[in-house]
């Protein structure tokens, strides 16, 4: 193992911490969900996709960015139209699968109504567009510090 692929290595990780540590701090002190680390027995009523969509969100970012870099030639994943298009996509994508799902709810013969902003505010997928942003963040750092030519 070569030292540039573990110093890499070790920068995501360490960044991936400080992400999660503040993705946790915005949980607490805002209306979004909490995370279940308060209680004695939270690993036993833990909400696991609430707990494991910052790290999906925000390794997905990294290996999205690295990979448009490398598909296109005008490296789009540096950006700042990378989040904006990460959020622009997201949010009608999570109004899709909730609008069907809540149709298949109604179909099944459930009285459904749903206020879109209230549930995408307590769900688990703002996490994961957060840690993607945050992701990006890294990225740009990453390159600003290290990568400097």
């Amino acid at each position: 193992m070569n030292k540039g692929y573990l110093l890499k290595t070790v920068k995501i990780i360490l960044f991936f911490v400080i992400t999660y540590a503040i993705i946790y701090l915005i949980g607490r002190y805002s209306p979004l969900l909490d995370f279940p680390f308060s209680n004695n027995d939270w690993i036993f009523r833990s909400d696991y996709m609430l707990i494991t969509m910052p790290i999906v969100g925000f390794f997905f970012s990294i290996l999205a960015i690295e990979w448009t870099n490398n598909f296109f030639e005008e490296k789009y994943g540096d950006s700042v139209f990378f989040p904006l298009f990460i959020w622009l996509f997201g949010i009608p994508s999570y109004y899709i699968a909730i609008y069907f799902y809540m149709g298949n709810i109604k179909y099944l013969g459930g009285n459904v109504e749903f206020n879109f902003l209230d549930l995408f505010i307590n769900s688990q997928y703002i996490y994961f567009l957060i840690s993607a942003t945050f992701g990006w963040i890294f990225y740009k750092i990453d390159n600003f510090l290290f990568n400097r030519k």
